[in-house]
């Protein structure tokens, strides 16, 4: 029996929506494209976010339970270019790189840290920020936050503290339409 499942290949084609533009930022960071197959691995608990990643892409694919994570996989050429097109390309640690008019959107930021940074308070009232990743896109964090990135052994990270740490949460989660939801509860507790 042939299963057809739907999406919409065009996604991350045109201007840089709100939805688009985190969806972009969210996949640069913990996303993956290998030739036609795009794929997200996020652990158990990230379930709803997977589903809603799904969701954007009008998808019917199926999620996939894994040991400690669950994974979306699409096989779609299309799909796949348009990312590429957008700076996710395959082993993009040290190369993702933002187009330019994701490089001042919120919401795209909002996404890379969604998907690789880390929002805390230290000794329990200290907010903190921090995202990891390639240089050139932690310069261009650093840009957008005014900070200065860091090499961290083989990677790179920008360190918020404070009240740096509040502004930023405020700016990026304030109102926002999609986040990952853990991460958005510790943002708004920041502000």
């Amino acid at each position: 029996m042939n299963r057809r499942y739907n999406i919409d290949e065009r996604a991350f084609v045109g201007p840089l929506t709100p939805e688009r533009a985190y969806w972009l930022g969210f996949f640069m960071a913990d996303g993956n494209v290998a030739r036609d197959l795009v794929q997200l691995r996020l652990k158990a608990d990230d379930r709803a976010h997977v589903e809603r990643f799904r969701a954007f892409l009008k998808s019917n694919h199926p999620i996939h339970n894994l040991s400690a994570c669950v994974g979306y996989f699409v096989r779609n050429k299309r799909l796949a270019a348009s990312l590429v097109v957008r700076g996710v390309t395959e082993r993009k640690s040290f190369t993702a790189r933002a187009e330019p008019d994701a490089a001042t959107n919120s919401n795209f930021w909002r996404g890379v840290v969604d998907g690789n940074g880390h929002l805390t308070f230290v000794r329990g009232k200290h907010p903190r920020l921090e995202l990891c990743g390639s240089k050139p896109l932690m310069e261009q964090f650093g840009d957008f936050v005014c900070a200065t990135p860091k090499q961290h052994k083989s990677i790179w990270r920008v360190v918020l503290s404070g009240v740096h740490a509040q502004d930023v949460a405020r700016i990026l989660y304030m109102g926002c339409t999609v986040a990952l939801s853990r991460k958005l509860a510790v943002a708004e507790r920041m502000f």
